[in-house]
């Protein structure tokens, strides 16, 4: 997985981030995303059509069947209860995969 955001750019809410993703309609993909800050994500093509949302504190993964050459990540929400972990740990972690991903252990058991 590939840090695109990390605590620096989550002090406050980011603008939107994409990640190059190159996808193609002939195969399925998916897109795992591990969210490790207090806000929730939507995960959007490069139209602009919401693909799936990711949880703060948590992870997605999240089908995608679009021909797309980037996914962009949309702050839409946060949270104000206390953070499971310290400001300095935030991150947000991506990859686009043509097989699917697990959960993480420790994410999925919660």
């Amino acid at each position: 997985m590939i840090r695109i955001l990390g605590p620096g750019q989550l002090a406050a809410a980011p603008g939107p981030t994409a990640h190059e993703s190159r996808i193609t309609d002939k195969e399925l993909c998916w897109a795992h995303v591990l969210n490790l800050s207090p806000y929730v994500f939507e995960l959007q093509d490069d139209k602009q059509e919401v693909r799936g949302l990711v949880p703060w504190f948590g992870e997605a993964v999240i089908p995608l069947k679009v021909v797309s050459e980037k996914v962009v990540l949309v702050v839409i929400g946060t949270t104000i209860a206390a953070a499971p972990i310290a400001a300095t740990s935030y991150a947000v972690y991506i990859e686009v995969t043509e097989q699917q991903p697990q959960q993480t252990a420790k994410l999925a058991a919660t």
